[in-house]
């Protein structure tokens, strides 16, 4: 479906990749400098920072997804198909992701304060107070949840089957600013689209004939015969010979004066001189 290959949809989901870089700098801010609170007063503080608005959000009103950066596609230029999707990030499979995703991150971050006195010693804030690092700890936890639970909607989405995108009822374009977090400058467009692939069996538009194709004519009888029969019928079958007109006679027809004469090939005779026939010697007078 073309919903499926919808650009927004797998940039948001890519923001996967940014989840490790996060969690590193969580785990640097937690090993800078030597605890002043208590480790559970630590871990409360910096897991509200960082959980708590995202998770608000996503419950109330979740991240509009047709943005980048600090650009937003104005609502009311979203297509029918893109407003289709929206319904979606309200349901209440997201809802339920999105605390599993709390839970999750929640996890990660007692695992990182158990892993920050080893930490203590490579972290690139060496030297800061701790209330420094707890302050980047709190900020990269709540980027870590961010670019966590968005994806996770967007994910969501994308394993939704055919008939209930199909389904899906359009938001409307008026409640969307009302019921999403539109975050940066509303523009008309962001990035290009992506159009939709030809199927193979569909003709090329430059080929489809501009008229519709003539009625063919009906074969006759004596057309019906392919041209290999009409040859070998005509290469087996006996030449007749031509018949006599009907009122020809045995008498040979006279030449007339109109015919052709017909040329022969002759050697010219050369004139001979007159002379004195020869004297038979045995004649005798």
């Amino acid at each position: 479906m073309a919903a499926r290959r919808d650009p927004y949809l797998w940039v948001h989901l890519a923001g996967l990749a940014a989840v490790p870089l996060f969690l590193e700098l969580c785990l640097a801010g937690l090993a800078t400098g030597r605890p002043v609170l208590p480790a559970r007063a630590e871990l409360a503080g910096v897991a509200i920072t960082g959980i708590v608005p995202v998770v608000w959000m996503q419950w109330r009103r979740p991240f509009y997804i047709f943005s980048l950066v600090l650009l937003a596609i104005r609502p009311a230029e979203l297509s029918l198909e893109r407003r289709q999707l929206l319904p979606l990030f309200r349901s209440g499979l997201t809802k339920l992701l999105t605390l599993g995703g709390a839970v999750l991150a929640g996890f990660l971050l007692w695992q990182l304060y158990r892993l920050a006195p080893l930490a203590a010693e490579s972290t690139p804030l060496a030297g800061q107070p701790h209330l420094v690092g707890l302050l980047v700890a709190a900020l990269s936890f709540l980027g870590f949840n961010l670019f966590l639970q968005v994806p996770l909607s967007v994910l969501r989405v994308l394993l939704a089957d055919e008939k209930q995108l199909a389904d899906a009822t359009p938001y409307e374009a008026d409640a969307i600013a009302t019921d999403f977090s539109i975050i940066g400058l509303r523009v008309n467009w962001i990035l290009p689209e992506i159009a939709d692939p030809v199927p193979a069996s569909s003709p090329v538009p430059s080929q489809v004939p501009s008229q519709a194709p003539s009625k063919p004519e009906p074969i006759r009888p004596a057309q019906a015969m392919s041209a290999s029969e009409t040859f070998e019928q005509e290469a087996f079958e006996p030449e007749e010979p031509p018949a006599p007109p009907a009122d020809s006679t045995d008498e040979p027809a006279p030449i007339s004066a109109t015919d052709t004469p017909i040329a022969m090939e002759s050697e010219p005779i050369e004139p001979t001189s007159v002379t004195d026939p020869p004297v038979n010697e045995s004649h005798e007078v």
